[in-house]
Parts: structure tokens; sequence; C-alpha cells
């Protein structure tokens, strides 16, 4: 190698990631800790040479970054905020770096359900969505799911409330579908109700500017279908933030066509 030969590199962070090389492919394999407190990136491949420098670098995020953020629609006295736990997270993360001049894209997977994010707290539940609180925040991998459908699953444990949100202390679980990516923030807004119910909803952002407005990302079109594991006479859905589908061809959960 001289002065005038071409070069190409790629980039990585952290640096304890386990590198592996075949003729196959070229992996750098990282555990995603269930703090939820590091960020894994990567740089594209870049070329260049010493006589006329190099093209810029620019690093990307493999993760998410999730806010989570309480709030009470009412007067009523709900008790405080006591823990937040997600669950069913990706522990793993493998990106796949260029192995010839012709593929110069890095790509980046999420493997094994282990991860589960704890956060005690002693939070109020204050009123009016302009007073929401931010509880934790936590860099993870993107929800797992196929097909452009990703489920955040968590469990928010809350203290005894007064009047109407009495018999409310304990865990209320909730899911969150959308079609969730690395690189951006995605604040999930629980809000507790007057009727003694707790709801969640999520506004994406772009992780570099951080706020809590809607992103350009569309998912408008994609639909849950509700019968892919069977129909039935009527069907449950844990978040309100996705649009659903079922088979209407069958009636009820037999196999008569309607």
């Amino acid at each position: 190698m001289n002065s005038q030969d071409s070069v190409s590199y790629a980039a990585w962070y952290p640096s304890s990631g386990t590198f592996n090389s075949t003729d196959e492919k070229t992996t750098v394999t990282f555990n995603i800790p269930a703090e939820g407190n590091m960020d894994i990136m990567y740089a594209e491949p870049v070329t260049g040479m010493m006589g006329t420098g190099f093209d810029v670098m620019k690093f990307n995020h493999a993760l998410s970054l999730f806010r989570i953020h309480v709030y009470k629609n009412t007067s009523l006295k709900w008790g405080n905020v006591k823990s937040i736990t997600i669950s069913g997270m990706p522990n793993v993360c493998t990106l796949t770096l260029p192995h010839s001049l012709e593929n110069n894209t890095c790509s980046v997977e999420y493997s094994g359900t282990a991860n589960t994010m704890q956060h005690e707290c002693d939070v109020p539940v204050v009123q009016g969505i302009e007073n929401k609180t931010l509880v934790k925040e936590w860099i993870a991998a993107p929800a797992p799911g196929t097909n452009g459908l990703k489920m955040l699953s968590f469990t928010v444990e809350t203290a005894e409330g007064e009047g109407v949100a009495e018999n409310t202390a304990g865990e209320h679980t909730l899911a969150i579908a959308q079609n969730f990516l690395p690189g951006y923030a995605y604040d999930i807004v629980i809000r507790f109700s007057d009727a003694g119910t707790v709801n969640a909803e999520v506004q994406i952002a772009d992780w570099g500017k951080g706020s809590d407005i809607s992103s350009d990302i569309n998912t408008s079109g994609t639909f849950y279908d509700l019968s892919s594991t069977g129909t039935a006479n009527c069907y449950i859905v844990t978040s309100g933030n996705f649009e659903y589908c079922f088979d209407a061809t069958v009636k009820g959960n037999g196999n008569t066509v309607a």
C-alpha cells in the first residue's frame, strides 16, 4: 500500500463489541445492557487516499431512545407511580459490515428477548398533558416484531389512589404497536384517566432534535391483522394508537364463509 492507494474503512462504537470475520461475512456483536444506558453506533464505509483525503464519516444510531412520561387528564387523586418495567426486549445487536467493494452498506439485526428494563420511582401523577412528567429514559433496541409491526410491552405500578381511583394500586399492563426504528426518539406518554384506567400513546421525534412532535415517519396504511392466529367472535386490542383489521370472510371462530 502506498499514498496513491484507495482505502475504505468503517467504524463502530463501543469498541467492546465482539469482532468476527469469515469468508462469508464480517460481524460485530454487542450485548445490549438492560440498564438502557449505552448507545451502539456505526458508520457506513468511507473511501479516500492520502493525497485527496477521505469522505466525511457519519455515525448512525443502531438503537432507539425511549422516554417515558406520565400525566392525568382528571382531578382524581391517582396514586404515585412506583415503577415502570419494559419486558421482552432484544438483548443482542449484531452489526454486519460490508464484505466487498460491491457491497458498501452496513446492516443491523437484533436477537433475543431477555432484556427486562425496570425503573423504581415515586413520581406523582400531575394533571394536564402540558405538565407531563418525564419519569425515565432508556436506550434500547427497537421493540421486537415482524412485518413492520413492533410491540412494546410494559407495566406501570401505582400506589393506592383516592375516590374513584381507589383500588387502582398495583400493576397496569400496557402495549404500544408501532413500527419502531433505530435512530429515533419515542416519547411514550402514559395517561391516567377519570375512569380509573391507564392508556398510552407514542410520539415520534428525531433523536438529534429531541423534540416530542410527530416525525415524518408515516405509519398510515399499515394494519395489524387481529385474525392472524385465528378468527374469533370478538377481538381485544391492547393499544389504541395503531390500525387494525381482521378476516371478515369467516363467521366468528368457525369455518363458514360470510
